[in-house]
């Protein structure tokens, strides 16, 4: 035991072993620690069971591998305030920010707190549209109602089960060249039931598809049933939220010189 101080103010300037202070051309094991004070250059590939870098990691080229023979490990970066910030489950493959935790997705991005979690920004200072977000489809065999998006507003019930709430979902009603049509609706959840409540196909427009006791209204500036659609009795009113006819119509109090029907025709005079 005891201490080698080899001093020399020449660098190992390239990888023939010809220059420096200190040479091997043999094999060399170091048990315990090793100190470099400058640079360590490696010329070949370096096998580290564990590394602890304190300071900063430069690559200036080449490929970058993490897990090259593909076993069961996980990466980890830490941030200032996170222990996860960026995480890669190798036995699960999956990618996480902000939590170690899977959700159920590919990309898991998680907060603890209220603070808004994906922004998509864009600096462009034009007219043109932006950002942009697609969710694409990309099937070789396309073919009409297929789905091309779910978005799904998800949260826990009671019974601690994960309930979708409210979804948005699309789909292809026509794919044929030149005469593609597509389909959009809303669903919630009605009575432990998902139900459309709005849907825009190529045609029309739906409320109330699946035919639930669902109430329409559509407020003016000063009426709060301007048009009321009662599903349960299916009945319409104007200005009334309890039609007693297949067809109500109610002025407000105040409004009685307001209170009828107006049919009017339009004819230009001819000569």
């Amino acid at each position: 035991s005891g201490v080698v101080d080899v001093t020399d103010t020449t660098d190992a300037s390239d990888a023939t072993g010809d220059t420096g202070a200190l040479r091997t051309e043999g094999g060399a094991s170091i048990a315990k620690k090793l100190y470099v004070g400058t640079d360590l250059d490696v010329d070949g590939t370096a096998n580290l069971d564990n590394t602890d870098i304190d300071g900063t990691l430069t690559q200036d080229g080449g490929n970058v591998v993490f897990n090259e023979d593909s076993g069961d490990y996980d990466f980890r970066i830490e941030s200032n305030n996170n222990a996860n910030m960026l995480f890669v489950d190798g036995g699960n493959d999956h990618v996480n920010i902000g939590t170690a935790t899977d959700f159920g997705g590919t990309l898991n991005v998680a907060t603890a707190d209220n603070n808004v979690q994906f922004v998509i920004g864009s600096t462009d200072a034009d007219a043109n549209e932006g950002p942009i977000m697609d969710f694409y489809r990309n099937s070789a065999s396309p073919a009409t109602n297929d789905y091309t998006g779910v978005v799904r507003f998800r949260g826990e019930n009671a019974a601690d089960e994960a309930i979708s709430y409210a979804q948005i979902q699309t789909q292809m009603t026509g794919v044929a060249d030149g005469s593609e049509e597509g389909k959009f609706w809303i669903s919630t959840m009605k009575g432990g039931t998902e139900r459309q409540r709005m849907s825009i196909a190529g045609g029309e427009t739906i409320f109330n598809e699946d035919s639930v006791d669902v109430d329409f209204r559509v407020e003016s500036n000063n009426h709060s049933d301007m048009l009321f659609v009662d599903a349960g009795n299916d009945r319409v009113g104007v200005g009334t939220n309890s039609p007693n006819s297949f067809l109500h119509l109610q002025a407000a109090d105040g409004e009685a010189d307001n209170a009828y029907v107006g049919l009017f025709q339009n004819q230009e005079a001819t000569d």
